[in-house]
């Protein structure tokens, strides 16, 4: 689903965490015009050249924690696949009617292009390089992005109706999506992983199985047959 980048216009939308995907979401969110408060716990030593190639752009910078505040005046947050959703300042914004969603998902909603998207516990990186050499290998305007090291969202700049897209995605990332739609999703196998953050094997299985909710039937899903899990 596209959306018009101008409904961001004006939009209070806070950023949590400043690794590549959320900056580039701070960059996409400033260019439309939004009204953004990036925020990460590592402190100015670590995130100085961040912030201040951000505050360039007119976004406000807020380092060494995530206070209450910034969350409960957000109308919309895009939380960084490092970012657990279990924290308390999360709740605190859904209680005041905030938004949370993944860069991914804001990807998809403003970008025009075909996503092919991959995921699973092995094996997503390199089939998402495949994948995206097979477009290519096709004659269609292929890139490969995503967890494989360049954000969704900064493909907007070379985004349109005929551009494809190879995206590789993680269960972080998967945890906050409402209506990301690839056309083809694709789950390679899952097996016991990150369960540090997730508190059953159900839990991370069910976070990866967010890449076929909002398909509809003229999508494609394509799984392991082999996989009996």
């Amino acid at each position: 689903m596209t959306r018009p980048a101008d409904e961001l216009r004006g939009r209070r939308v806070l950023v949590v965490g400043m690794a590549r995907s959320g900056i580039a979401a701070a960059r996409f969110l400033g260019a439309q015009g939004a009204v953004v408060t990036a925020n990460d716990q590592r402190g100015e030593t670590e995130l100085a050249a961040e912030r201040t190639a951000l505050e360039a752009l007119g976004a406000e910078v807020v380092l060494g924690g995530h206070p209450e505040a910034i969350f409960r005046k957000a109308e919309m947050i895009i939380v960084s696949p490092g970012v657990p959703l279990a924290l308390a300042q999360f709740a605190a914004a859904r209680a005041c009617g905030a938004e949370i969603v993944s860069e991914i998902e804001l990807g998809a909603r403003y970008l025009e292009g075909t996503i092919v998207a991959i995921t699973g516990s092995n094996g997503k990186s390199t089939t998402t390089s495949l994948a995206g050499d097979m477009l290519r290998a096709a004659g269609l305007p292929a890139r490969t992005c995503g967890n494989i090291g360049v954000p969704f969202i900064s493909m907007a700049e070379e985004d349109g109706p005929l551009a494809f897209y190879a995206l590789e995605v993680s269960s972080f990332q998967l945890e906050a999506v409402r209506a990301f739609r690839p056309k083809v999703g694709v789950l390679t196998h899952v097996t016991p992983d990150h369960l540090d953050r997730y508190a059953d094997y159900a839990a991370y299985a069910a976070a990866k199985a967010n890449i076929f909710a909002a398909q509809h039937g003229d999508d494609h899903a394509v799984l392991n047959a082999l996989d009996a899990k």
